[in-house]
């Protein structure tokens, strides 16, 4: 059975035409996806979707088999990240997580906070648990959204272009991470990315966006010369490699077309 089903789906803003025409695509517990395309193609507005910030215009939306807005208990979601102004120490940020899986207006039990402590040592942030939100750098924040996404143990994680301000490091300690998950709890996990080669390593699946235009299947199919010339307007060529006794994959990206 899919753990995400989305049939049909189409989204506008007030005024202007539909950003999201007609999405149809399934996901089974355990997929990585990768949400690409150019800039102003709805991969944002998309995610918000999915998680229920926005409603769709259009189309169903399931989430293990009921419609996805009667679920958001079950769904992670980390957004886009700038500078914030509020003055919470990291530690209780992410504890706030955790209100999905409590009770309204309960305060956070132990158990929350052990929790917390938890998840902040996985994502190697225990040194800043005190420092205020609006103290930390852009990478600080990045980690720090992301902890609180994950400490409810979601289902479906969404994330918003998870790598921005983030080191190479720490990118490739989030791509273990999100493989980790994959292993260990079958969590389902969509993000969108500008980062092909991270791509390449961590999802399986990917969804190409273009205006009036979609394509979804297996990344090692769908990711290609072609399509890459199709979603981006760039030529490209395909480098195969060996590494650690494993071929590998990536692109190289050799020219950007006109636009039409």
């Amino acid at each position: 059975m899919n753990f995400l089903k989305l049939i049909n789906c189409s989204f506008g803003y007030k005024d202007k035409e539909n950003l999201l025409n007609e999405i149809s695509f399934e996901l089974n517990k355990g997929d990585i996806l990768a949400v690409m395309g150019c800039n102003d193609v709805g991969k944002t507005t998309l995610l918000k979707c999915i998680c229920g910030i926005y409603d769709w215009h259009k189309g169903l939306c399931l989430l293990g088999g009921k419609p996805s807005n009667t679920m958001r208990k079950n769904i992670g979601y980390v957004p886009q990240i700038s500078k914030v102004t509020f003055t919470y120490n990291v530690r209780d940020f992410i504890c706030f997580g955790r209100s999905r899986v409590n009770p309204y207006f309960a305060s956070p039990s132990e158990k929350d906070y052990r929790e917390t402590d938890r998840v902040m040592q996985e994502f190697n942030i225990e040194h800043i648990k005190d420092k205020r939100c609006d103290q930390l750098s852009g990478g600080e924040l990045q980690l720090a959204y992301m902890a609180k996404a994950f400490v409810a143990d979601p289902q479906l994680l969404i994330m918003d272009e998870p790598e921005s301000n983030l080191d190479f490091r720490n990118q490739l300690n989030l791509l273990d991470q999100l493989k980790k998950l994959v292993q260990e709890k079958e969590i389902t996990i969509i993000l969108n990315s500008h980062y092909l080669n991270n791509v390449i390593r961590v999802a399986n699946k990917c969804l190409l966006l273009a205006k009036n235009d979609y394509l979804f299947g297996s990344i090692d199919q769908e990711i290609t010369e072609n399509s890459i010339e199709r979603f981006f307007g760039v030529k490209s060529e395909r480098i195969h490699f060996n590494h650690a006794g494993k071929e590998n994959v990536s692109f190289l990206f050799t020219e950007s077309l006109p636009i039409i």
